[in-house]
């Protein structure tokens, strides 16, 4: 990709109070998609169960089964039965704003797209299977708000294709999540280290859309920069349909949350520093020049004369051990006394 295409991304990108980039904490977003069976009673739950659980968002999935799937699909009739009436998602997003998360759903058609223009939310979520989809792209970026953008089932070259043809239709900020579209994922096809890889190449925030089971890899994700980690979420795994067997129960969103806040402060930087708190304890742990016994003015100085002991306080730098070695001492030393240049000659 050309890196004119590149500077027309923004770095970071703001979704509702959240800033989204690298060094910031990563937004945690409950998946919830269709859990909810086609139930608002069910969906409202979940709501309130991953607000309860320290979310920053939910996410639900705005589509017209017929438009977007043939009726010829196995899928037909489960997505059919999930669809959520559109007044039924304006109501939903009320609700999930009134329990503190940012509502956010994928889009599918251009129906949902019009929908999102009535629940203005501070996102657009366009799902793997639609990386593609030139049209629905287009439309999405001509609401001029920012894309998160799943790469499942997706190589380079399409993302750099993707990435282009938004640039070219004025979008300018983009969330990239590596993802793995297998449900669930195996452990060994999640790949975490795609997600630094794509921050290299393409210098937008990079997130991680998650189909793995329990906390260790979202966890992972973020030790490696993730900034945005969707979670699929439920209230109980034994719900049938959507994604529940699969779906992270809310003590473990929970535990995603804790330790999304932990990670964020144990990033830190990328730089290899003495930090201010290792500054006493390095004076503690690293050793001095000492003298391993009692040694006379005037002995010229052997291996079996000096020690390396704790602390390091006033004698010199083990790295001078073997300048020491044949110079020889001014001054008496005392067992243990540090050994300076000044009192060798």
């Amino acid at each position: 990709m050309k890196t004119m295409t590149l500077d027309r991304f923004q770095p970071t990108v703001r979704i509702g109070p959240y800033e989204i980039g690298p060094d910031l904490p990563p937004l945690i977003v409950a998946e919830i998609g269709g859990n909810h069976g086609g139930d608002p009673n069910l969906a409202r739950l979940m709501i309130a169960a991953a607000a309860e659980a320290g979310a920053g968002a939910v996410k639900f999935q705005a589509y017209r089964t017929a438009s977007f799937l043939g009726r010829h699909s196995r899928y037909y009739a489960e997505l059919a039965a999930e669809e959520l009436e559109f007044q039924t998602l304006i109501d939903l997003a009320d609700y999930a704003r009134g329990k503190g998360l940012i509502f956010l759903s994928s889009v599918f058609d251009f129906e949902s797209l019009e929908l999102m223009r009535e629940i203005d939310p501070p996102a657009l979520k366009i799902a793997s299977g639609d990386l593609n989809n030139l049209p629905l792209l287009e439309a999405a970026a001509a609401l001029d708000r920012p894309l998160i953008l799943s790469t499942g089932a997706a190589d380079l070259e399409e993302i750099d294709r993707t990435l282009a043809f938004l640039a070219d239709r004025g979008a300018s900020e983009v969330v990239l999540l590596q993802c793995t579209a297998l449900y669930p994922c195996p452990d060994e096809q999640v790949n975490l280290r795609v997600i630094p890889s794509l921050f290299r190449r393409y210098r937008v925030p990079v997130g991680f859309s998650d189909h793995s089971l329990g906390v260790e890899i979202p966890l992972g994700a973020m030790a490696l920069g993730a900034a945005l980690v969707e979670k699929h979420f439920t209230i109980d795994q034994a719900l049938p349909g959507g994604d529940n067997e699969i779906s992270c129960p809310p003590a473990e969103l929970a535990a995603i949350v804790q330790g999304a806040r932990r990670l964020s402060r144990a990033r830190g930087s990328d730089q290899k520093k003495v930090t201010a708190g290792e500054k006493e304890v390095r004076r503690a742990i690293r050793r001095s020049v000492t003298a391993a016994r009692p040694i006379r003015a005037g002995q010229v100085l052997q291996r079996n004369h000096l020690a390396l002991k704790r602390p390091a306080e006033t004698g010199l730098d083990p790295r001078e051990f073997f300048a020491l070695l044949g110079r020889i001492t001014a001054v008496d030393l005392a067992a243990d006394e540090p050994v300076t240049w000044d009192k060798v000659v």
